[in-house]
């Protein structure tokens, strides 16, 4: 099995954690028509606008429900902007909705599948007052896309992921912010000057310059976040929680002196938890355990972590390791042999 990524291993671990709660959980994908992509491929603002859209559609027919509109859900919205197959430019949001809502007591009610039907009609309603809000388009454009027989709106969300699901919510949390290239599936003809792309059903075929314009469609502008919290996951509900939780504790039990140094007051309980947990997240991302003996094969013990540069230093030296010999990358043609290889270019369809 292919070793995970430690950025999204990071962020999956921390979500599971620290943002959802223990309650069932589904998936949902918004997506919205081809017509309607290239006006937030030149004004990516308009991309949190439609996570918002999103949000505020799950929310208004949860307390339509539960009728009651105090309820909030807790949703993780992830802003995608490529597909599943290809590259090409492909808005659409995969978001991480708690399967009902809290009210403000904390207490969670559970609900049923919300249909798909209902939700794209909620949905297109809100993107539809967006644009026109932004004057972006006319009422005429959106009477004619409502009258075809499919507007090209699309909502899925029969994805569940039960509470003690603690893998499926990990694997869910992963896919939330995966990268839109795949390497697995790109190879490059030196030879030709083509790059090839293996989508679903077909092979794409690029040239260089192209295919770097297409990645770099889906690079985020400076300060732009790809991941939204939203309802009961919010930065602000998390926050006051928190804040809550710990003036209970400190009134149940005041210390009589602080118990943490100065150096470490500013870090958080997530920070360190990090700090002891540093030989599970290797052994999560490379499969490779590093307190395992290489030569006995038994459980190592840590005896001291040493940061000083001279004690490392004469340490190093002191077992023959300081001056090791450096692994020079291999030729071009070695890697041109490997990689690419003079084979048949790959065929454009399955």
């Amino acid at each position: 099995m292919q070793a995970l990524p430690k950025r999204s291993a990071v962020f999956s671990e921390w979500v599971c954690e620290e943002v959802l709660e223990p309650v069932t959980h589904r998936h949902y994908v918004f997506s919205i028509p081809k017509i309607l992509r290239t006006y937030f491929r030149y004004n990516r603002r308009l991309l949190s606008g439609l996570s918002r859209c999103a949000y505020e559609t799950v929310k208004e027919m949860m307390q339509a429900i539960i009728v009651d509109n105090s309820v909030t859900p807790g949703m993780i919205v992830a802003i995608q902007t490529f597909g599943s197959s290809d590259i090409h430019w492909h808005p659409h949001l995969h978001c991480l909705v708690t399967n009902g809502c809290f009210d403000k007591d904390g207490t969670f009610h559970p609900m049923d599948i919300l249909l798909p039907s209902a939700i794209i009609e909620v949905f297109q309603h809100k993107v539809f007052r967006m644009l026109l809000k932004e004057g972006l388009i006319t009422e005429e454009r959106v009477k004619m896309i409502l009258s075809w027989r499919h507007t090209g709106f699309h909502v899925h969300n029969e994805g569940r992921v039960v509470a003690n699901d603690m893998e499926g919510r990990e694997r869910l949390a992963r896919y939330l912010i995966r990268p839109p290239v795949s390497l697995e599936r790109l190879t490059y003809d030196r030879k030709n000057q083509q790059v090839f792309y293996q989508g679903k059903t077909q092979t794409y075929t690029y040239q260089p310059l192209d295919f770097l314009a297409y990645v770099s469609l889906h690079i985020p502008n400076k300060g732009e976040q790809i991941v939204r919290y939203y309802g009961w996951y919010s930065n602000k509900s998390r926050g006051l929680r928190k804040a809550v939780l710990a003036l209970s504790e400190a009134k149940k039990d005041k210390p009589a002196s602080p118990t943490i140094s100065p150096a470490h007051e500013d870090l958080t309980h997530y920070q360190k938890k990090c700090r002891s947990a540093w030989a599970r997240l290797i052994r999560k991302i490379y499969e490779v355990d590093p307190l395992v003996c290489p030569q006995c094969q038994h459980t190592m013990r840590i005896i001291a972590f040493i940061e000083n540069d001279a004690i490392i230093q004469k340490i190093l030296k002191h077992l023959g390791l300081w001056e090791t010999r450096s692994h020079s990358p291999p030729p071009s043609w070695a890697y041109e042999k490997t990689i690419y290889a003079d084979e048949p270019a790959p065929s454009l369809s399955m």
